[in-house]
């Protein structure tokens, strides 16, 4: 009775849209109750208490296993492939500082769907090299890993059963196949500020510029042996890898 505006409209809590049509306001009677003016309040009050408990829940997820991602998340993505020319085997590795003592729990690999080939029938192999401006011994390879269909244009992870303890140091961590294992295409996009170095490649894929199939190579130096010039753009893009560390 005391008021002096009404104003009246609805508000939408999250994504969404709204419309609203044919409004009216009518006079009613003393029967009809009046709405509680704090249910409004009450509920964007739960509401945000809800948010901040799943906030807290995620950061604390995050918080007890370390990811690391060697590109970075929204870039446009290329592929490249160890058995693009010609059946092969190789690896594609990316070097990463770790700078705190960790154990390695599980890595993951972007795979590429390629319109040509069906990467469902190839299998892949992850693999850690010890790397000291390049690689010196190999610390892991896993088994042959099957690609499934809901993992094309996706991410393949490898859960290590034991996880590999790493000390502070740098690391090469690859991805590829040990033999000729079907075509594959692997996910490569801008590197992360994570990747201290380039990429690095070592396979049969080599042969074509006279270098043995076990020798890794920078990518700057293959295409320097290639003949192919500024190089140094090479440096922007890398595998896409997921480490997670504990």
């Amino acid at each position: 009775e005391s008021s002096t505006g009404i104003f009246y409209g609805f508000l939408l809590n999250g994504k969404g849209q709204a419309w609203i049509d044919g409004l009216q306001l009518e006079t009613v009677s003393n029967e009809v109750l009046v709405t509680d003016p704090n249910i409004s309040i009450n509920y964007f009050k739960q509401d945000k208490l809800k948010k901040d408990e799943e906030k807290q829940s995620i950061e604390a997820s995050i918080s007890d296993d370390n990811i690391i991602s060697t590109t970075i998340p929204g870039s446009n993505i290329l592929w490249g492939s160890v058995s693009a020319q010609e059946p092969g085997w190789g690896f594609y590795a990316v070097p990463i500082e770790i700078k705190d003592e960790s154990d390695l729990i599980s890595i993951s690999a972007y795979i590429y769907d390629h319109a040509d080939h069906d990467e469902t029938q190839a299998t892949i192999n992850f693999a850690v090299w010890e790397f000291m401006e390049h690689p010196l011994r190999e610390l892991f390879v896993s088994s042959k890993l099957q690609v499934l269909e809901d993992e094309v244009d996706n991410w393949k992870e490898l859960k290590l059963k034991v996880p590999l303890h790493l000390s502070k140091g740098k690391y090469l961590f690859a991805v590829g196949q040990s033999e000729k294992q079907g075509f594959i295409a692997f996910g490569q996009s801008q590197a992360s500020k994570d990747v201290f170095d380039e990429g690095w490649l070592r396979g049969s894929i080599l042969g074509s510029v006279g270098l043995p199939d076990g020798e890794w190579i920078s990518v700057t130096q293959l295409l320097k042996k290639m003949g192919v010039e500024n190089t140094d753009s090479s440096k922007n893009v890398v595998n896409m890898l997921r480490i997670k560390l504990r």
